[in-house]
């Protein structure tokens, strides 16, 4: 009985990397929409906290006006305020604030004189 011996070829480095590199080009397709997915829910969390937290300072400034700490003088000059950290804190909000903005008072309505 005759043996025949396998001879096996080792395999090449480029063929490894030829390998390696169609299973990554593969792969990106799926993980694409995965990464488009995480970075829209974060755009939407943004959005959700600063619905919440323009909800809490409008009512610690209606409050604010209920209260006559705020003068008429700065409503009828439609004085512009920032939103500083002062004022959330004062509005007891806790966390961070990633955003930037102003507010102002206006009359809507006026009696004729």
């Amino acid at each position: 009985m005759k043996l025949k011996l396998i001879s096996r070829r080792p395999f090449i480095l480029l063929e490894v990397m030829i390998a390696f590199f169609i299973t990554a080009m593969a792969i990106l397709p799926l993980i694409g929409p995965h990464i488009y997915i995480y970075y829209e829910q974060a755009r939407f969390t943004d959005r959700v906290e600063l619905d919440i937290t323009v909800g809490k300072l409008y009512a610690y400034l209606y409050e604010q006006l209920q209260k006559n700490e705020i003068s008429w003088g700065d409503i009828d000059r439609k004085t512009i305020f920032p939103i500083t950290e002062s004022l959330l804190q004062d509005a007891k909000f806790k966390g961070s604030f990633p955003f930037r903005g102003t507010y102002r008072f206006s009359e809507m309505k006026q009696k004729k004189k």
